[in-house]
């Protein structure tokens, strides 16, 4: 089986799956770096502070994936491949122009990002920069 970094799409494949599933097991062989965890309601976040990617998991199952790709207190940025083709060098702009991305509507003025969606992800732009801040892959079709 390819690594994550090397083929992006497998990370669709842990959302779902249960923290004793093979594919989650080759998932934390692959990302060993030091982690934090935050407990929240009916489960917790892992932060794999090297490796810019948290997993949120409720009720022992995997309901999803973030991935830091600008720099933050809180951990590194990921440098892998991702979803989509993106990197962490796409702005706004770009993501803006392309039709298979979705606006989500927030009118608040003091947002602090800017987001998109494309089927089950989510893309966080910081709203006066432009600059990327996360993807996130969700469990919903």
């Amino acid at each position: 089986m390819e690594s994550f970094q090397t083929n992006p799409d497998q990370f669709f494949l842990l959302i779902g799956k249960k923290k004793e599933d093979e594919i989650f097991k080759l998932f934390q062989k692959e990302f060993h770096s030091e982690t934090s965890e935050q407990n929240i309601p009916q489960g917790k976040i892992v932060l794999y502070k090297e490796d810019g990617i948290s997993v949120k998991i409720v009720d022992e199952m995997i309901t999803s994936i973030k991935f830091y790709l600008s720099p933050n207190p809180i951990c590194m940025v990921y440098e892998g491949q991702n979803i989509f083709n993106l990197n962490r060098n796409v702005d706004e702009t770009q993501v803006r122009k392309n039709d298979d991305y979705q606006r989500v509507i927030n009118n608040d003025p003091n947002r602090l990002a800017n987001d998109y969606s494309r089927l089950n992800c989510l893309f966080s732009f910081d709203s006066m920069t432009g600059e990327f801040l996360t993807i996130e892959i969700l469990n919903e079709a």
